[in-house]
């Protein structure tokens, strides 16, 4: 079948999500989809470099990294070692023209010196037109967090059994959760998982386009990938809508998809632009690899928005008073004839825009409760659950550092590698290698349970900086927080991501109702609202 790549089955992005640094950025915040150490950008002789620009301040550049030393692995939330920054670059003539060679000599000219055109990484420019990852000016590792991190379900064999560990609703589930890997390999073929859960080390994964897993027992040994952070939103939006988290369905509908028979989503457009057989990056899309739960930017808003003051009223007006230097016509105003028990009925049935335009034309909308905009932000934009939702605390998994995951899986396969080695040294004499296997340690000496904490703890700083935070319905000053989020919405692409995959899942949530028999109800929303994208910005 060759090289494809599997996607997330909530979002629809690729994990195998790639990006390019700029000049001023460490090693560590550029990676590619190798299942090796992933600061490694490579090139790759008669790739679609030529159109980067070469000279003046737009320009790509070039870095040898022959004498590279080890780095960061990756977007990971905790540094293993100190940032590097180069500060010597080449211009793209010096790796292109192995390139060119190439092109007009064929592949035996340069055989010999192909090898050594794999240590030049490629750094961007502002106008970088590489589309093999993203370009760091238009997206920051932070925003990427966890973008190539992925986590899965899979069927409970007929012996499985509850660990302390398991979340509350893979108790009456028949699939349970993986631990999380990165990056996807080839058809998702032995997906490695840390930590290990209820044994599975391993295990391949599938999408709803893949006609082949059209059997029971190919699909009970498939697994369902997605996003810890997409997850966490499903796992918001399936209790919403279907009273519960309805990871059966989940699976159940990408099942059913595999035939062609049901559509499991529609993605958007830029989806379908980028999604060809190895993601395409392109300039504009990068909102889609933003994390949609942990948003630089937005947690500071948030935060803003939150008064302690005693004197803090939500219906208190959100407008200071006007000056009345306007000219007024009040006896042609029919608004100021109405009492303001009627002023707010009416206002009760307008959007952000509307309402806007009211206040311009009447006094009787001069002064409005900032009680309002919360309505108004529960239903022009429903995904912000802050504003609702008492719990905003994301599920474990989604808090986790899979690259500290990772690591510690494989020191501790290293070290029992090496524990076995050194048994089989000592096979000629049994009481010696009983000996040694009673006194070495199973596992790491230095996997201490208080530097497991301390390297678990360090790992999520950046995402309990970034963590969702409830706002208080009395506290908070709705009117400041709609308006910074419109104000601030292109830099947001956090929320945009989010807002993009809420409308995702209530289609999906649609369809696991659907199989359900209960095609012909309409999903319950939070409040008396639907999605839909009626918002002024």
């Amino acid at each position: 079948m060759g090289y494809y790549e599997v996607y997330c089955q909530l979002c629809g992005v690729s994990f195998n999500i790639n990006r390019i640094r700029t000049r001023a950025e460490p090693r560590h915040a550029a990676w590619s989809d190798t299942q090796g150490p992933r600061d490694e950008w490579r090139f790759h002789t008669g790739s679609k470099y030529y159109n980067c620009p070469a000279e003046g301040k737009e320009a790509c550049v070039a870095v040898d990294r022959k004498h590279s030393l080890p780095v960061t692995l990756g977007i990971s939330t905790v540094n293993f070692t100190s940032p590097q920054f180069d500060t010597e670059f080449l211009p793209l003539s010096v790796p292109y023209k192995i390139d060119q060679d190439y092109e007009d000599y064929g592949r035996e000219v340069i055989d010999k010196r192909k090898l050594g055109r794999d240590e030049y990484e490629h750094i961007a420019g502002p106008s970088c037109h590489q589309l093999d990852g993203y370009n760091g000016y238009n997206i920051s590792v932070e925003e990427m967090l966890d973008c190539t991190t992925l986590q899965c379900l899979y069927a409970k064999s007929e012996t499985w059994m509850p660990h302390a560990g398991d979340m509350y609703f893979e108790k009456e589930s028949k699939y349970y959760l993986s631990g999380l890997s990165d990056h996807s390999s080839s058809g998702g073929w032995k997906q490695m998982f840390a930590p290990i859960l209820h044994g599975k080390v391993q295990g391949s994964i599938d999408n709803d386009n893949n006609p082949w897993i059209d059997s029971e027992e190919l699909q009970r040994d498939s697994g369902v990938a997605f996003h810890p952070a997409c997850f966490e939103l499903f796992r918001i939006v399936s209790q919403v809508t279907l009273g519960k988290v309805h990871t059966d369905g989940l699976v159940q509908l990408r099942n059913v998809c595999c035939d062609g028979s049901h559509s499991f989503s529609d993605w958007c457009e830029d989806v379908y632009n980028c999604r060809e057989q190895c993601w395409l990056h392109l300039p504009g899309s990068e909102y889609l690899v933003a994390n949609p739960v942990f948003i630089p930017g937005f947690r500071d808003i948030c935060d803003d928005a939150i008064k302690v003051d005693a004197d803090f009223d939500v219906q208190k007006s959100a407008f200071p008073e006007r000056e009345n230097g306007r000219s007024h016509a009040i006896s042609a105003d029919p608004f100021l004839q109405l009492p303001s028990e009627l002023v707010q009925s009416v206002v009760s049935h307008l959007n952000s825009g509307e309402i806007a335009t009211m206040r311009l034309v009447s006094r009787a909308f001069e002064h409005l409760p900032i009680s309002l905009w919360h309505r108004l932000l529960c239903f022009e934009i429903p995904c912000i659950y802050e504003a609702w939702r008492e719990d905003v605390i994301p599920y474990s998994w989604a808090s986790q550092d899979v690259n500290v995951l990772q690591t510690l899986r494989k020191e501790v396969e290293e070290w029992e590698l090496e524990r076995h080695r050194k048994a089989r040294d000592l096979a000629h004499d049994p009481e010696l290698e009983a000996q040694f296997l009673a006194t070495e340690p199973e596992i790491p000496p230095w996997h201490t349970e208080l530097r497991l904490k301390e390297l678990k703890e360090n790992s999520l700083k950046v995402k309990k900086r970034l963590e969702p935070v409830a706002l208080p319905h009395d506290k908070t000053n709705w009117y400041q927080l709609y308006s910074d989020i419109v104000r601030h919405w292109k830099d947001l692409k956090g929320l945009q991501n989010r807002e993009r995959i809420w409308e995702n899942l209530y289609e999906i949530c649609g369809g696991i109702k659907g199989l359900d028999g209960n095609e012909d109800e309409e999903l319950e929303v939070h409040g008396d609202n639907d999605i839909h994208d009626g918002r002024s910005r």
